[in-house]
C-alpha cells in the first residue's frame, strides 16, 4: 500500500472537493461528522447500559469522542514514525495521520442501531422469522443483507449516501472513509471476513469501490478488500475506550463494587492509583493510567507490525496482538458476566426486542400495502406511513423500501424509538 494514496484528500462523490486555507480536509470531515444529524442521535443511543439508574453510563456519543481522543493519541506516536518511513519526513503526513484517526474514530459508530448491539441482533432476528417472506424472493446477496444486519454497513451508508444534507451522504474524504471501516466486505463475503462481519450492502459496493480505488486499497476475493491501516488503529482506538468504560460504568451502576473495578483495571497498568479523595477519584485515576498504557502498547503493536498491515497479512486486533492481551481477555471476560448479562441489562434488551419488533412489524405491514395498493391503502397504512420519511415512501422494488425503513428504525434513538412503538402498538 501506498502511503500517498492512503492519505488521500479526495472526496468520493463530491465535486469539487472543499478547501479551506486554515483547516485541513480530514478536519473539515470531523467538522461534518459533529455536525451531522447522525452524531446527535449517539446521544440517545445505547452504549452498554440504557437510561436511569445513574447519570454517570455512557451513550454512544460521549463513547465516540473518547475513542476519537484516544485515537489522536496513538496517532501522535506513530504519526511522525509513519511520516519517517513513507513520506520522507513530512510534518504534514503526521498531522495528516493524526487528523484523519480522529476523524475515523469519531464517526466509527455512526449507524449505530437503537438499543446498540442487540438493536442490530434483533433486526437480523425479526428478517429470519417474522420478516422472512418479504425477503424471501430478493437475490441471495441482498437477503444477506437483512438476515445479518451490521450496523458497521449502515455507518458506511451514511458516510457515503444516506445524509439528509448531501446527495452522497457527508462527502468525507477516501482516507477518513477507509480509517472508520474495520470489514471492508460485503456480507455475502463476511464468512471469508473478520469475525464474520461486514460494513458494505451490496447496494454500496460501487460506493466502496470508490474508496477503495482512491486508497489504492487491494481486492482480496469477490466482496473482500484490504483494511486501511488506519482502520487498525481506529479499531484499538474503540476497544480501549470500551474496556475502560465499561468498567467504570459498572462501578457506577453498583454492578461491580469499587474494590473490583480497580483490580480490573490493574491489570492493564504496572503501578497503584494515585490515592485521592473518593472512591470515583481513584477509580478515575486508575482508568486514566489504563488507557495511556492501552495508547502506548497499541502504537507500539502497530509499529512492530507495520510491514505485515501493509502486505495485508496482518488479522489480528493490535491490542489482543500485545502484551495485554491476557488482561484484556479477563477484563471482557468479566464485562461479559457481571454486566452484558446483568438483571439490568436483560430488562434493557426485553424492552429493545418489543420496541424494535412492533415497529418492524407496523412499518413493514403499511409499507408492503402501499406497494401493493398504492393509494388504495387502508387508511391506516397511510397514517403510519406519514410518520416516515421520504425516501422510505416507494413502491418498488422491494428491497429500496425494506433498506431505508430499516435504517429509519435503527436511526431511532432509545427513547424515540420507545415513543413511536408505543404509538403503532
Amino acid at each position: 500500500m501506498d502511503w500517498t494514496k492512503l492519505l488521500t484528500p479526495f472526496r468520493p462523490g463530491a465535486d469539487p472537493s472543499p478547501t479551506a486555507a486554515h483547516r485541513l480536509p480530514y478536519e473539515i470531515d470531523t467538522d461534518r461528522i459533529e455536525r451531522s444529524r447522525a452524531f446527535a442521535r449517539l446521544n440517545g443511543k445505547t452504549q452498554v447500559h440504557g437510561r436511569g439508574g445513574t447519570d454517570h453510563t455512557r451513550t454512544r456519543l460521549l463513547h465516540s469522542l473518547e475513542a476519537g481522543r484516544i485515537g489522536r493519541s496513538i496517532a501522535a506516536i506513530i504519526g511522525p514514525v509513519i511520516a519517517d518511513r513513507h513520506c520522507n519526513g513530512s510534518a504534514t503526513a503526521a498531522r495528516d495521520v493524526m487528523s484523519i484517526t480522529y476523524a475515523a474514530c469519531v464517526a466509527h459508530d455512526l449507524g449505530t442501531s437503537c438499543f446498540g448491539h442487540v438493536g442490530e441482533r434483533i433486526v437480523s432476528g425479526w428478517f429470519r422469522t417474522d420478516g422472512r417472506t418479504l425477503i424471501a424472493d430478493l437475490p441471495e446477496d441482498r437477503k444477506a443483507d437483512f438476515l445479518t444486519h451490521d450496523s458497521n454497513a449502515e455507518t458506511f451508508r451514511l458516510m457515503t449516501s444516506a445524509d439528509g444534507r448531501r446527495r452522497t451522504g457527508l462527502e468525507l474524504t477516501a482516507a477518513t472513509i477507509a480509517a472508520a471501516i474495520k470489514y471492508p466486505n460485503t456480507a455475502a463475503a463476511a464468512a471469508a471476513g473478520i469475525n464474520g462481519k461486514y460494513a458494505v450492502f451490496y447496494d454500496d459496493v460501487p460506493a466502496w469501490e470508490a474508496v477503495a480505488n482512491a486508497c489504492s486499497l487491494p481486492k482480496l476475493g469477490p466482496g473482500l478488500w484490504a483494511r486501511a491501516p488506519l482502520s487498525w488503529v481506529s479499531e484499538a482506538a474503540d476497544d480501549a475506550a470500551y474496556l475502560v468504560a465499561d468498567i467504570e460504568d459498572g462501578v457506577h451502576l453498583g454492578l461491580l463494587t469499587a474494590s473490583e473495578g480497580l483490580d480490573a483495571l490493574a491489570t492493564l497498568v504496572s503501578h497503584a492509583p494515585v490515592q485521592q479523595r473518593g472512591t470515583g477519584d481513584t477509580l478515575d485515576s486508575m482508568a486514566s493510567a489504563a488507557i495511556e498504557t492501552l495508547i502506548v502498547h497499541a502504537a507500539t503493536t502497530y509499529l512492530d507490525n507495520e510491514p505485515r498491515v501493509l502486505d495485508t497479512s496482518w488479522s489480528t486486533p493490535l491490542l489482543d496482538a500485545s502484551p495485554l492481551a491476557d488482561a484484556i481477555a479477563r477484563i471482557r471476560a468479566l464485562a461479559r458476566d457481571r454486566l452484558y448479562h446483568s438483571r439490568p441489562r436483560t430488562y434493557n434488551d426485553l424492552a429493545a426486542e418489543r420496541t424494535v419488533r412492533t415497529l418492524l412489524r407496523a412499518f413493514s405491514t403499511a409499507l408492503a400495502d402501499y406497494e401493493s395498493s398504492g393509494d388504495a391503502m387502508s387508511p391506516r397504512s397511510a397514517a403510519i406511513i406519514r410518520l416516515l420519511p421520504d425516501r422510505c415512501r416507494v413502491r418498488a422494488p422491494r428491497h429500496l423500501w425494506l433498506r431505508e425503513m430499516v435504517a429509519y428504525i435503527v436511526g431511532c434513538t432509545d427513547a424515540f424509538s420507545e415513543h413511536l412503538a408505543q404509538q403503532l402498538a
